[in-house]
């Protein structure tokens, strides 16, 4: 099975959060090929940095959590995939003129589901609702962080 974790679900592998041990829980049992995208890497940094600006955590976690995600990613647990962007950004304003006035996605959450419209991915995982009902919207198989079995 191959899945695509927005980032709402993706840093709860790296970062203590609400359903954080059922997400790894998942993971470990169904063992999925993981896709990550430069838009995660770039999603989690900032959300890390933000961690640090609140003091929710040190300098020195967050340079640690950096140097898990890239071993992890050299290390085949995530996958990276460089989507072919023009493509993404013309499936994202298409999802956008047909969802967004609708549902409320923020281009964003609509940028991973165009990546996610097109690559190979079985299942789309995320924590947002409204980003996983326009996901559902355009066809991809959602599952939330908060219902994996």
């Amino acid at each position: 099975m191959t899945a695509y974790l927005d980032s709402s679900a993706l840093v709860k592998l790296y970062y203590p959060e609400e359903y954080s041990d059922a997400l790894q829980a998942w993971v470990h049992r169904h063992t999925p090929e993981l896709l990550v995208t430069p838009l995660h890497s770039l999603e989690l940094l900032s959300a890390m940095a933000q961690k640090e600006f609140r003091g929710e955590i040190t300098q020195e976690s967050r340079a640690q959590w950096e140097i898990y995600f890239e071993r992890d990613q050299v290390g085949g647990v995530l996958s990276r995939l460089v989507p072919d962007w023009p493509r993404v950004f013309d499936d994202a304003g298409r999802i956008t003129r047909e969802l967004t006035r609708r549902i409320g996605t923020r281009s964003l959450d609509v940028l991973h589901i165009a990546v996610a419209r097109l690559s190979p991915i079985d299942l789309f995982v995320t924590n947002d609702a409204r980003q996983g009902h326009a996901a559902r919207e355009a066809g991809l198989t959602v599952r939330f962080v908060s219902a994996l079995p």
